[in-house]
């Protein structure tokens, strides 16, 4: 890599340097002038980790880009020698068991960002998507004015590779795990950059190791279970007897009352507690579906939901769309949503529970998506609903009229029509609300003035 491309790392070690001469107290200021002083220092504190975060997904995507078995070991041991330094400085904040995780969003308030190089990164609470980043670069200028581009180059890179997310465990720094994670993202660049015909990577500077691209159990090219056998030193045949037996035993759990509550083969491995003991986790999983539909402080999935994602594994193969898929159901972001954006989720959700009715006993899974998109639909703003314009044909499909279109499911029509609803009627009492008070005349003299007491009996009514 050339030096005009590594700017994150002198950045960070500017600010460190920056915030070891900060002064927590100052005299002679307002409250509101210490509190806003206050919170700038902890922004700037904060940016450090953020920009941390920002070099570590330069250097992955700087592996998936140039790093490949026949690349430069020069270049591909000073990108890795940067990335663990900067994965031990991250763990210094979080601690040894800490976790990185890098998704696709596709949701920048920028319009003029692409909507597939929107991705994400979380570390325990910290958050830095591309909207914060303006923001950071305000708060130190020309020390960050590459900041932006360098992460969307790094995003393309994820996008190109069909990469949704990435779950990255930080290493505890000895050799081993670090071997481990070399191993992992050699691995990684070698599955994206081979032959559609190949059924193994060779690595090491002998060729001497060579490693199964392992299938899962729907039979396509699985990067997680690739990494298994990598990390494990197993060979094809020992993986494919795993994935069999594991599959097998997820079909029977299925088949019984309890139901089974891991999405895949790859998680059930590792939640199993006779196998997992016998196995070492590689250090990345890639587009693992856990990833994008937990939820906060959620550990373990429901049977349903775990059948929503394998559906949905099993319906949708690109990643990026995958990914928008499991959004339209599980999104914490409705309430910023607008009506386009809206559009497109009921119709990816509409498609994901056609193909559930296409499957044998799968109400709970049908009755999972709905309770989910009621949830989020409810905080959905009214305008959005007063410019989506939906309607369902007799034969149980939908047509649709107006600026925006919606492929609605009859089951969610109705709940739509129930959200429009509820906005026209609260447009209404609002309108209603703002009228102007009616003016008081005084009551005509020529009218008989009447009055009557509720609590009197009204004799004079009844009949004799």
């Amino acid at each position: 890599m050339n030096d005009k491309e590594i700017y994150l790392d002198d950045a960070a070690q500017q600010l460190f340097a920056q915030l070891e001469g900060l002064e927590t107290h100052q005299k002679g200021r307002s409250a509101s002038e210490l509190m806003a002083d206050s919170l700038a220092a902890e922004q700037k504190q904060q940016d450090v980790w953020r920009i941390l975060l920002c070099e570590i997904v330069q250097d992955i995507a700087a592996y998936l880009q140039r790093v490949n078995r026949d690349g430069n070991p020069f270049e591909e041991r000073q990108v890795f020698d940067r990335l663990a330094e900067s994965l031990g400085k991250v763990a210094q904040f979080t601690g040894p068991a800490g976790r990185i995780l890098i998704r696709y969003r596709g949701l920048s308030s920028d319009g003029d960002i692409p909507e597939r190089l929107d991705y994400e990164i979380l570390l325990g609470n910290m958050l830095v998507d591309l909207d914060l980043v303006p923001a950071m670069v305000k708060r130190h200028g020309s020390l960050l004015i590459n900041l932006m581009r360098q992460l969307l180059e790094a995003y393309g890179v994820f996008a190109s590779c069909g990469i949704n997310n990435l779950y990255l465990h930080l290493p505890k720094g000895d050799p081993e795990s670090l071997k481990r994670l070399r191993l992992s993202l050699h691995l990684l660049a070698g599955l994206y950059h081979a032959e559609t015909h190949q059924t193994e990577l060779t690595l090491g500077t002998g060729k001497t190791q060579v490693v199964p691209i392992v299938a899962d159990e729907k039979g396509k090219t699985s990067v997680n279970l690739t990494l298994v056998a990598g990390v494990n030193r197993l060979n094809a045949n020992t993986m494919r007897g795993l994935v069999t037996k594991v599959d097998a035993w997820i079909q029977k759990k299925e088949q019984t009352d309890e139901g089974c509550r891991f999405t895949s083969v790859y998680n059930a491995i590792f939640g199993l507690p006779k196998i997992s003991a016998q196995l070492i986790p590689p250090p990345l999983e890639i587009n693992n579906l856990d990833w994008l539909m937990r939820e906060e402080s959620e550990t373990d999935f429901s049977r349903e939901k775990a059948k929503v994602a394998r559906i949905i594994a099993s319906v949708e193969g690109n990643p990026e769309k995958v990914a928008k898929v499991i959004k339209s159901v599980y999104g914490d972001d409705y309430p910023k949503i607008n009506a386009r954006h809206l559009a497109e989720r009921l119709g990816l959700s509409s498609h994901l529970l056609q193909a559930i009715d296409a499957k044998p006993k799968s109400e709970d899974a049908r009755q999972e998506v709905l309770t989910n998109l009621q949830k989020r639909l409810d905080t959905v703003r009214d305008d959005v609903f007063d410019n989506l314009y939906v309607t369902r044909s007799a034969d149980g499909g939908t047509e649709s009229t107006g600026a925006l279109v919606g492929a609605v499911h009859r089951q969610l029509f109705k709940m739509v029509s129930f959200f429009q609803g509820r906005s026209t009627t609260r447009k209404k009492l609002m309108a209603w609300c703002m009228r102007p008070p009616i003016s008081k005349h005084p009551i005509s003299r020529s009218w008989p003035r009447i009055s009557v007491s509720p609590w009197k009996k009204r004799t004079s009514w009844s009949r004799p």
